[in-house]
């Protein structure tokens, strides 16, 4: 089967990334230098002898990148998807990408087991309905494969990196390793039931060093760092100025985080934690805003009505009533 395909530039090298078909709308947005910031964020942060990790490949892009970018390392890349695994493999031979590993599995929370995997392109995600695919852990597949380390994490599952971060957390503390990943609130809710408070406060307690990362029309700084109590920041700008989508990065090994190249990196000690004030007090200006029109629709609700009663109480019919209601009244027995 033939697949079509796009000649594509990144980190300055060309690439032949083989696609779905034509129509399919993941192939239809590849760009040249698509993902800036991630393009960025390894240029700057990921050494040529990283062992990399990509949770949720997809058909390669990333680990494409990734493996440019490491290469006198190693990256694992894991897709479950059926239709997309053979994508990857084949985008990776194209490439000529010999340090990159392929893993038709998933990840999750157990080792052993089968679970369903529902095919949507590029954004397919565990679920109780569609194929079976086979599941692992972080842990259980870095044995396998008897890696020494891993350096850097990437993970895009489509809702459920809450489920492997909280089962990976000792492991990933065990590599000191970096993590980026997406933050979706959408799917959190929707594919994995997760709430994105109570995700966004698990990461600030267990990361000391906790960033979102900026796109290149937000900041001039690749990296926006959070204090702990900031899980609202994440909220306001996930919701209210990213469409719901944030790629962030984690660590609790804050020397991964020194820049071999030009990454501006957002430090306390250069500026207040963003969101901190001024995030928080839009968050609580949309409430206000939000409390405001609910009050201005009863009181137009209520003054409605009380038109209403006003031109009953003029009409003729309420006149002429007017006998009989008095009697209904005289006749109405006492309590």
């Amino acid at each position: 089967m033939s697949f079509p395909f796009k000649d594509l530039t990144f980190l300055g090298d060309s690439f032949r990334i083989y696609g779905l078909s034509v129509e399919d709308r993941y192939f239809q947005i590849l760009h040249d230098d698509m993902e800036p910031e991630f393009i960025r964020f390894c240029r700057s942060f990921v050494r040529p002898h990283y062992v990399c990790l990509d949770v949720g490949a997809n058909i390669g892009v990333k680990a494409l990148i990734m493996a440019a970018q490491a290469r006198d390392g190693r990256v694992i890349a894991m897709e479950p998807g059926p239709s997309i695994a053979p994508l990857l493999e084949l985008n990776m031979q194209a490439n000529r990408s010999a340090n990159v590993t392929v893993e038709k599995v998933a990840i999750g929370n157990r080792t052993g087991a089968s679970v369903r995997f529902k095919e949507e392109s590029a954004f397919g995600f565990v679920s109780d309905t569609g194929v079976e695919v086979p599941m692992t852990t972080l842990p259980a597949l870095a044995e396998k494969l008897d890696l020494p380390r891993v350096d850097f994490i990437k993970m895009d599952v489509e809702g459920l990196e809450f489920e492997i971060l909280k089962n990976s957390l000792e492991f990933i503390n065990r590599n000191d390793a970096l993590v980026y990943f997406e933050f979706n609130t959408w799917t959190q809710m929707t594919n994995a039931d997760v709430h994105p408070k109570e995700f966004a406060k698990w990461l600030l307690k267990n990361f000391s060093h906790v960033y979102m990362v900026n796109k290149p029309d937000q900041d001039e700084h690749l990296l926006w760092r959070l204090a702990e109590e900031e899980w609202r920041a994440i909220l306001y700008h996930n919701c209210f100025h990213s469409n719901f989508v944030n790629d962030m990065v984690v660590t609790n090994a804050p020397w991964r985080l020194e820049p071999t190249r030009d990454a501006a990196v957002l430090r306390p000690s250069q500026k207040a934690a963003p969101g901190s004030e001024e995030l928080a007090e839009r968050a609580a200006g949309a409430e206000r805003d939000a409390g405001g029109a609910e009050i201005a629709a009863a009181r137009a609700e209520r003054d409605g009505l009380r038109a209403q009663i006003d031109a009953l109480q003029n009409s003729t019919s309420w006149r002429i009533t007017s006998g009989l209601r008095s009697i209904g009244r005289a006749l109405k027995p006492r309590r």
